[in-house]
């Protein structure tokens, strides 16, 4: 991508559009948000308008990197394969690949691994193929293709009628991997039954093998298929950093926060809580801010000025919701164990005690108004929800 990176780091292409007032400013800025002006701010510093010398320089982004280009072509693939495989997608990456002929000559050595594991599995060469699933498959599909492979010389043995040496090799073979069997059930279970039969077909569980051929043929398809995409190479794995394609897009996300023209505003704050602030909602009016805190307050604040006009501090533990009703003549409150209430706001005290919350051990997590404002939701940390009448107390 070293062409990319060359385009962006120029400093001509510069265009400047009208802002709103005659104003004129950097094309491209206008859409984006930026954290410079609250560092600025909170410096004791403002963020005066540059001159035209002093603004950025925009680049376009059509100028930057020739879609085109062969090589930015095999850098993109190359880039998307790399993530395929770290996902852990190793068939959508063999797609790519072949799709895109990107194949390598550490990519056609693997192919041919796989076409020798093939053929040793069709023709019964099973200490040739243990040794290439050894050497070709990580430690985590090993075991199951060990598995596998036994299996299959195991119902040869039976469908040969060697019953001595298919007894022998269940217990040396099969029997201690018997976990890796028991993901299909009752598996053991009919491997033994297969020493009274006289074939393999005689066993109902295992009339879908195909007999001698057709097992070697399944087995031999599917480790040839598995070697092939645990073993995929990129394009040019020298010249691709780890996490190329995250690492782009962090950057590009990045400089788009730190290019950006609309800079978040702290508008005021609020303090006078102890400890943090769980919840806040406004009155309907919005003049009127209701917070509910750690340090078992509910403060209620005014907007305009962030002075706190009034405090109620009768909630047992920290308050976990408030909500308003529509009037905002009364407030509904949870706290951790303790119950849910319902405040006058006016007279500042608390009017209902929703009760049927049994497990005091627990808290309410969140308290809520129905849309009609008859009933009373609460969810609680022992998972459940309860539901009152709003001027009842009975759950």
């Amino acid at each position: 991508m070293e062409k990319a990176q060359e385009a962006g780091g120029a400093d001509n292409a510069v265009d400047y559009v009208e802002e709103d007032g005659g104003n004129k400013m950097p094309a491209g800025t206008q859409h984006n948000t930026a954290s410079s002006a609250s560092s600025a701010s909170r410096n004791g510093t403002s963020r005066c308008r540059p001159n035209r010398e002093e603004r950025r320089p925009r680049v376009s982004p059509t100028g930057t990197l020739d879609a085109s280009d062969p090589q930015i072509k095999q850098d993109v693939l190359s880039m998307i394969v790399q993530y395929l495989r770290s996902e852990k997608l190793f068939m959508a990456a063999v797609v790519i690949q072949d799709e895109a002929n990107m194949k390598t000559a550490e990519q056609q050595a693997r192919r041919a691994q796989g076409s020798r594991l093939r053929k040793a599995t069709l023709e019964g060469d099973w200490s040739a193929v243990i040794s290439l699933i050894t050497k070709n498959l990580s430690r985590l599909h090993q075991k199951r293709f060990y598995y596998a492979v036994y299996r299959q010389e195991y119902l040869e043995l039976i469908e040969r009628q060697e019953y001595q040496r298919a007894f022998v090799f269940l217990n040396r073979r099969l029997k201690p991997m018997e976990a890796t069997a028991a993901s299909t059930p009752n598996e053991f279970l009919n491997l033994c039954y297969l020493l009274t039969c006289k074939s393999v077909s005689d066993a109902g569980h295992f009339r879908s093998w195909g007999g001698v051929l057709g097992g070697r043929e399944k087995l031999a398809e599917e480790l040839a298929r598995l070697v092939e995409a645990e073993t995929v190479s990129l394009a040019h794995p020298s010249q691709m950093p780890p996490n190329r394609l995250v690492t782009l897009l962090e950057q590009a996300v990045a400089f788009q926060i730190e290019s950006g023209r609309y800079n978040p505003k702290e508008v005021k704050v609020f303090a006078g809580h102890e400890a943090g602030v769980l919840h806040a909602v406004s009155n309907p009016n919005g003049n009127l801010l209701v917070s509910g805190g750690r340090d078992s307050a509910i403060k209620f604040w005014d907007v305009m000025s962030g002075v706190c006009v009034k405090t109620l501090s009768q909630a047992v533990g920290a308050v976990t919701s408030v909500d308003l009703t529509m009037d905002g003549m009364y407030l509904l409150a949870s706290s951790r164990h303790g119950p849910v209430r319902t405040w006058d706001v006016r007279m500042g005290r608390p009017l209902l005690r929703y009760k049927g919350h049994q497990n005091t051990s627990s808290s309410f997590l969140r308290a809520t108004l129905g849309a009609e404002e008859g009933l009373v939701f609460g969810g609680s940390d022992d998972c459940k929800v309860y539901v009152w009448h709003r001027r009842e107390t009975q759950q």
